[in-house]
């Protein structure tokens, strides 16, 4: 029942509304009640109005689907056969009041009712999360909204920030893999560094390596410019751990970077994540992009950074640990 423009009164609970003609045939067969009676009527609308949990919605009853197609070198060809397939499937399913909206992205994202069909930014990364954010940015206060992301599930920026915007709006969020989703793929997790570290304070690099299947992956830690450590990790159950440990003289902040090259990986934009940590007490622990897991090896040194995964690098003893390659701490 429409009472005013952007304004929709639904009942959460319309079953109720059977009780009316069992309360009139009640009234008629049992007159001694007295349900014909204004206040008795007035009483019971009341009463079976309460029943059917009436709800005042603002903005209509329609919903905004936000479709948002990754168009990434990783996944160009399979978008390009199944994401019309999902479009005509949401066509199909469209009620009178909903409106779907299609978002193209790589580096960067447009509407595609509003933009060429060209990304201007390159389509060399997957920036999903800039492409939530560009939705979120674009969508109508007072309407409902849902996001549905079509990708191979592989992202090169920071989702973090953007997942607590989608809490905060309390906007659903459905994915749908295309392509070969983890096949063949091994990706590098968050790099998670200390917050503060002193001169002369040893602390922790920790990294994760997640993909599917066990196997062998070789991987290689550069701080700065040099390369600091290298070694093999093993995947078991799809994930590795890698736990390092390094200490600087000097005050200042220095980049760690994780490097990995699987043999046959299908997806090489994955393959490196870094971080930023700092002597002196300053801040540090500012990540490039973050992937599902949390592993550990190992490296320890003052200088070179000597480092152990599962017994076969640097010289520092390590062993099998939750799944990964951990390795000691000096």
């Amino acid at each position: 029942m429409e009472k005013g423009a952007g304004v929709k009164l639904v009942l959460g609970a319309p079953e109720w509304l059977f009780l009316i003609p069992a309360l009139v045939a009640l009234g008629w067969r049992m007159r001694a009640l007295r349900l014909g009676e204004p206040l008795r009527v007035l009483a019971l609308g009341l009463w079976v109005l309460a029943l059917t949990d009436p709800q005042v919605r603002v903005g209509g009853g329609g919903l905004d689907l936000w479709v948002l197609v990754d168009r990434s070198d990783s996944v160009s060809a399979p978008a390009a056969t199944q994401a019309p397939e999902v479009a005509a499937i949401l066509e199909q399913s469209r009620g009178h009041d909903d409106r779907v909206f299609y978002v193209d992205y790589a580096v960067d994202a447009q509407r595609r009712d509003q933009g060429d069909a060209v990304l201007r930014g390159g389509m060399g990364r997957t920036n999903t999360a800039n492409a939530l954010e560009f939705a979120l940015g674009q969508m109508t206060p007072d309407r409902a909204a849902r996001v549905l992301v079509l990708s191979d599930g592989f992202a090169t920026d920071e989702l973090a920030s953007v997942a607590e915007k989608i809490l905060r709006r309390g906007v659903p969020l459905d994915y749908r893999l295309l392509g070969a989703g983890l096949a063949e793929d091994v990706r590098v997790g968050a790099v998670e560094l200390p917050s503060r570290v002193l001169p002369g304070e040893a602390f922790l690099v920790e990294f994760s390596l997640a993909g599917r299947g066990d196997g062998d992956v070789p991987w290689q830690v550069w701080r700065g410019d040099k390369l600091a450590s290298s070694g093999m990790a093993r995947l078991k159950n799809g994930a590795a751990q890698v736990r390092l440990t390094d200490r600087l003289a000097s005050p200042g902040a220095v980049r760690y970077e994780v490097r990995i090259a699987p043999p046959g990986d299908a997806h090489e934009e994955n393959n490196r994540a870094g971080g930023v940590g700092g002597g002196g007490g300053g801040r540090a622990g500012v990540v490039d992009y973050p992937i599902r897991g949390r592993p550990a090896g190992a490296f320890a040194g003052r200088a070179g950074i000597a480092s152990g995964a599962g017994g076969e690098s640097g010289g520092v003893d390590g062993g099998e640990s939750g799944g990964g390659a951990s390795g000691g701490v000096e």
